[in-house]
């Protein structure tokens, strides 16, 4: 095994999670020779907005998955393709290969997860409980798929292909009963569902089935984003974006989140016209030497994200 340079540039696995409009593609778009594979509906649409032009320069490539037959979507291959998640997994792998891409972004993990939900719907071999398709069998079917697709396919992109891993979806609100557990006497099955590790917090990723519990324990960096309209001592109103990476209490979320974050960034980080994978770069040591306190690196003036 070749010796490791520990001074080299890491390669990040990154979780990026918000509402809408909260500025996740946009943080993702600031990596460099970005692949986008996305799912979102709407695709890309922030870069071709004006004050997004600096992003455009870093996308190299981009693979739109939606919209495509899903038996195409989800087929299962090494050969590199753009209307199949695992051929443009291997794409990306030859891209990277030729120095032509540095990151992979996967923009929408919570259109993946429908979709292949969808996909697992649509399996006339699911068994049936009283007559009636098993749920409960089909969610835990497409927790198994997920998890085995980030550990197995998408997050070794980092390892063995040195590719910044970029992910970006969005959030949900979970009942109560989900965050504490219930006891459940009508299901054989089990007793009681299981707590949540934190009862401080009722947001996950917004992703169906168990799947978005297990999240945070997978990326380098699982990151909260949220954008806010403030009043400056002027009176003027400006719509600024935040990014929360540590846990901490987010009052506009209402909620404490999850974060994490093994690459020395602070608690919160104001990325208002701020780049954050300059912000990145900024903890890295320089030989040697023990990195300086982070702030948000500026970026072009007024990009905006979704």
């Amino acid at each position: 095994m070749p010796l490791v340079d520990m001074k080299a540039r890491p390669q990040y696995t990154i979780w990026l999670n918000g509402p809408a409009g909260s500025g996740k593609t946009r943080a993702a778009l600031g990596f460099p020779k970005v692949m986008a594979v996305t799912f979102d509906p709407t695709g890309l649409d922030i870069i071709h907005e004006p004050e997004n032009a600096t992003l455009r320069e870093n996308l190299i490539w981009h693979c739109p998955l939606n919209g495509i037959p899903l038996s195409t979507v989800f087929k299962v291959t090494e050969q590199p393709e753009e209307e199949s998640l695992y051929g443009a997994l291997a794409l990306a792998r030859k891209l990277a290969s030729e120095g032509k891409i540095e990151t992979v972004l996967i923009d929408g993990f919570t259109y993946l997860a429908s979709l292949k939900w969808d996909h697992i719907c649509q399996d006339e071999q699911i068994e049936t409980r009283k007559g009636r398709l098993d749920t409960q069998k089909m969610y835990g079917r497409l927790s198994v798929y997920l998890n085995q697709f980030a550990l197995s396919n998408l997050l070794p992109l980092a390892t063995r292909n040195g590719l910044n891993v970029i992910v970006t979806c969005h959030v949900q609100r979970e009942s109560k009963s989900t965050v504490e557990g219930v006891s459940n006497p009508n299901d054989p099955d089990y007793e009681r569902t299981k707590r949540q590790i934190n009862l401080e917090s009722d947001l996950n990723p917004q992703v169906i089935g168990g799947f978005r519990q297990t999240v945070e324990g997978l990326p380098s960096a699982l990151i909260y984003l949220d954008h806010k309209v403030e009043t400056d001592t002027e009176g003027k109103e400006t719509l600024n974006y935040y990014a929360y990476c540590r846990k901490t209490f987010v009052k506009s979320l209402d909620s404490q989140v999850n974060s994490k974050n093994r690459y020395g960034l602070p608690t919160i980080l104001k990325l208002t016209n701020a780049n954050f994978y300059k912000t990145l770069l900024s903890k890295l040591p320089a030989n040697g030497s023990q990195p300086q306190r982070a702030e948000a690196q500026p970026t072009a003036k007024g990009e905006k994200g979704k």
